[in-house]
């Protein structure tokens, strides 16, 4: 979805990246729950939560070139899949540069399952 877009809209989209470094989940289908571990020290996720918010947010957009202090931003860096199907977290099993990936990520330091009211 994410390259139509881009091909419809250029530069008008601020693509945003979602991540979780732990808590509880659950899959979309089953809508079992499973434990998201904290993320290991080199991903994303753990980098960013370095920051020492609760939920961080870095906006990549106005970067043009790299320094000591967003060289992460041009580098590849590790993070976990979605997990969105299984009933598991991957950490550190997608590789990317996040410069190339995102206009700006989100990193919640903890998710809470779903929950529904009717």
């Amino acid at each position: 979805m994410g390259e139509l877009l881009h091909k419809k809209l250029k530069n008008k989209a601020y693509v945003l990246g979602l991540y979780m470094n732990s808590g509880k989940a659950s899959t979309i289908f089953t809508q079992k729950l499973f434990n998201i571990k904290p993320m290991p020290k080199g991903s994303l996720e753990h980098l960013i939560m370095q920051s020492g918010y609760k939920v961080a947010f870095a906006d990549l957009s106005k970067h043009k070139s790299s320094n000591k202090n967003n060289a992460w931003m041009f580098k590849p860096i590790y993070a976990a899949e979605d997990g969105m199907t299984s009933e598991i977290i991957r950490p550190m099993s997608m590789r990317f540069v996040p410069k190339e990936q995102y206009d700006g990520i989100i990193v919640f330091d903890k998710v809470k399952e779903p929950t529904t009211k009717f």
